[in-house]
This record gives structure tokens, sequence and C-alpha cells, in this order.
């Protein structure tokens, strides 16, 4: 957790706010490409 500083800058807590969604983000967009592979790998499996 960013800990909120006595006069932090916005810039800093936009920052801050980023480092805590960044892994978030990458977290989802991988867990949706391998759901994308997965389904286009049992099209492939069943449907040759």
């Amino acid at each position: 957790m960013a800990k909120q500083q006595v006069g932090a800058s916005p810039t800093e807590l936009v920052l801050a706010h980023l480092q805590e969604l960044i892994p978030v983000m990458f977290v989802a967009a991988v867990a949706k490409s391998a759901a994308a592979l997965g389904r286009w790998g049992d099209r492939q499996r069943y449907h040759p």
C-alpha cells in the first residue's frame, strides 16, 4: 500500500496509483489472452 505523504505532489500520487494498477491490468491481460488461446486451441482440436 502506498503511504499518503503530507505535501505529496499530484504526480507522485498518480504514480503510486499506477504502480498499484499495473500488476492488476497485467494479470487481467494475461488471463484474457490465455482464455483466448485456450478457445483457439479447442477449435483447432475439435475442427481440424
